[in-house]
């Protein structure tokens, strides 16, 4: 027995609109999680564990993988469980030119390193940064800096970590990141260390900020 054309038609109409209302939802839920995540990263994390990436659409796919990193590094939890999200998003963001390119790069580039694969890391985290400086996006040029500063450093390329750790500092401070370039003088301190330069390591180490050092013990 055939069934009328209409109730097809309903059907059809039927799965469009639960489409359409999973994208709608979708969509309010990661503008919440993006507006939480700056100042409350646990609470965008509950609000993006939430969401379902089924039948959402790669777009927002990659939006949701791209922001759980953000909240997941914010709150100091390992990357590994998403890494194939995360290189996800970094294949849809690649060709973008813009920040969502940085970040998915530079994310990608921190899950590699999480995971023990300095050497592979280099590449999306050179990535990011060449964007970065390229676009004026001083934040995610020092990010990107200080992380290839850190596996420089891990792989005793000790001049390459100095190199890198001195322009991490010069982007936080151009980007308007106080306390980021104030932690930045310990790792420059700590390459110095290992170029076997101990007086200038002292040097950076008497310049920095009295107020961080009273205002936060772990800095301290």
């Amino acid at each position: 027995m055939r069934l009328p054309v209409y109730i097809f038609i309903a059907a059809f109409a039927v799965i469009v609109g639960g489409c359409t209302g999973a994208a709608r939802r979708a969509d309010a839920a990661l503008a919440r999680a993006d507006s939480l995540i700056a100042v409350s990263p646990d609470s965008a994390l509950a609000v993006l564990n939430d969401v379902s990436a089924a039948g959402i659409g790669r777009r927002r796919q990659a939006r949701l993988s791209l922001l759980r990193a953000k909240a997941k590094s914010k709150c100091y939890l390992p990357l590994r469980e998403d890494s194939a999200a995360i290189a996800d998003a970094a294949q849809f963001y690649r060709l973008h030119g813009d920040s969502l390119a940085v970040q998915s790069q530079f994310y990608l580039g921190e899950l590699l390193a999480e995971s023990g694969y300095d050497s592979r890391a280099l590449v999306p985290l050179h990535n990011a940064y060449d964007l970065a400086k390229e676009t004026g996006d001083h934040f995610y040029a020092g990010m990107s800096a200080r992380a290839l500063g850190s596996i420089y450093g891990n792989m005793t390329i000790v001049e390459k970590g100095l190199e890198w750790s001195q322009a991490a500092y010069d982007h936080f401070v151009l980007a308007k990141k106080p306390i980021h370039a104030e932690w930045m003088k310990e790792m420059i301190a700590d390459a110095h260390i290992w170029n076997g330069d101990a007086r200038q390591a002292l040097e950076v180490l008497d310049e920095v900020d009295s107020a961080y050092m009273e205002a936060d013990s772990l800095f301290r």
